[in-house]
């Protein structure tokens, strides 16, 4: 936990907010202890109060088709900030296997998009995106790496880092999504997704190669 919090926590534990006399403090008490906690955790990570308050709040869940849903809509928000950073991604590249990666992965994500579309069709429902904030940072973390200077080789092991990074979480999403189609009975979903989820796989196996087959060697070499 980050000393600030762990602070701010001692400070109410130690009687200047005297939260421990009753199980229902009064109301000015509680917003007090709750600035001085937001304060202390806000200005001690790098993370937007719109991002951890995400992790929080949500939609009501109240069955198990809805978690289902609600899991399509954050993936097929991600598909689509996808099909825009991955372009970005080719161009920022130096090795020309590398560039070719990812704008092989690029058709590939743009028919992730056609194909969740369709997982959506065979369950009778509209296609909705809802923000997936977990993609939003993985993508903004890409930016960084195209954005940066230096040597080419050390820049493409960064590029290939925040795209297995990418890759990581799409599979975990989609291995989720077909376990929940495959409990919910949707056997034409489930084979839909785990269609996405091997190409997921392929496209980290082939970074992989990559990196390991020369990317990383000469990026060791940089000075």
């Amino acid at each position: 936990m980050p000393a600030r919090v762990v602070k701010a926590i001692r400070t109410a534990e130690n009687g200047q907010i005297d939260i421990s006399q009753s199980s229902c403090i009064g109301h000015s008490r509680f917003v007090r202890v709750r600035m001085i906690l937001d304060e202390a955790f806000f200005s001690s990570t790098n993370l937007s109060e719109d991002i951890i308050m995400g992790w929080f709040t949500s939609e009501k869940l109240n069955s198990f088709e809805c978690l289902f849903t609600d899991q399509l809509q954050d993936l097929y928000d991600a598909e689509q900030r996808l099909v825009e950073a991955l372009p970005l991604m080719a161009q920022a590249a130096h090795r020309k296997n590398l560039k070719d990666a990812f704008q092989m992965h690029l058709r590939e994500t743009e028919n992730h998009v056609r194909r969740l579309e369709q997982v959506f069709q065979s369950m009778g429902k509209t296609p909705k995106s809802k923000t997936c904030q977990a993609m939003k940072g993985l993508v903004a973390e890409g930016q960084e790496a195209i954005d940066a200077e230096g040597d080419p080789d050390v820049k493409d092991a960064a590029l290939i880092a925040a795209a297995q990074r990418v890759e990581h979480y799409e599979i975990a999403a989609y291995g989720t999504a077909k376990t929940f189609a495959l409990r919910l009975g949707k056997q034409p979903a489930a084979r839909l997704l785990e269609q996405t989820l091997e190409e997921e796989k392929a496209a980290d196996h082939k970074l992989t190669e990559i990196a390991e087959t020369g990317v990383n060697q000469e990026a060791v070499g940089a000075r």
